[in-house]
């Protein structure tokens, strides 16, 4: 581990926060979790401070492994040491707990950040909407959008795109209809990409 790090000092080139950030996501992105964790530990050996990106890389990997204990001890860890979460860091916990299907525990993230001083986000919501989309709980589905309505945040053509192909899934041929009326209705109007939900 020092090896790497001795021969950018032999370059002239100090590592910063940012590349430490770079190596544990590299490492996490190909499941090689010892490794990253080797770099995060040496990161503090170094003297530099795991920033809100270095845990929400942490808990995202950990989240997508399905190792939901060290996803857990990382977001308190992260807390603990006073680095603020924002909405990336909570949309990686729902991810994680929607992939091991622990979907109950949604709610009290979302309590959470009703507690803090976090901005919820399109990303984010549209992040626990896919969620429920995928576990096929409509209803909650559909109470998450008015709950992001009601937090004045806009719907996408994400959004939409995601509902329309859950009622699609399952059998609500007249809900997903209707929505797309709607959508096209909006359609001028809908920040986000262009998608399936532009019928394009």
């Amino acid at each position: 581990m020092e090896k790497w790090y001795s021969e950018f000092e032999v370059m002239g080139v100090e590592p910063d926060t940012k590349t430490f950030n770079i190596m544990i996501k590299f490492y996490g992105k190909a499941g090689m979790y010892d490794k990253m964790m080797s770099i995060y530990k040496y990161m503090r050996k170094r003297f530099f401070s795991p920033t809100t990106v270095t845990f929400n890389i942490v808990i995202e990997c950990f989240g997508r492994a399905g190792n939901i204990k060290k996803m857990e001890y990382y977001f308190r860890l992260m807390k603990i040491q006073g680095v603020k979460p924002n909405p990336v860091t909570y949309c990686s916990l729902v991810n994680g707990y929607s992939k091991a299907g622990l979907l109950d525990k949604v709610p009290g993230i979302i309590r959470q950040t009703e507690n803090s001083d976090v901005v919820l986000d399109t990303p984010f919501f549209n992040c626990v909407i896919s969620a429920y989309a995928k576990s096929g709980d409509i209803k909650i589905m559909v109470e998450m959008l008015q709950l992001m309505k009601d937090k004045k945040c806009k719907p996408d053509k994400i959004t939409y795109a995601t509902m329309i192909q859950a009622y699609t899934a399952h059998g609500m041929d007249e809900a997903a209809r209707l929505l797309q009326i709607e959508v096209e209705r909006l359609s001028n109007k809908l920040p986000g990409p262009v998608s399936e939900v532009d019928g394009k």
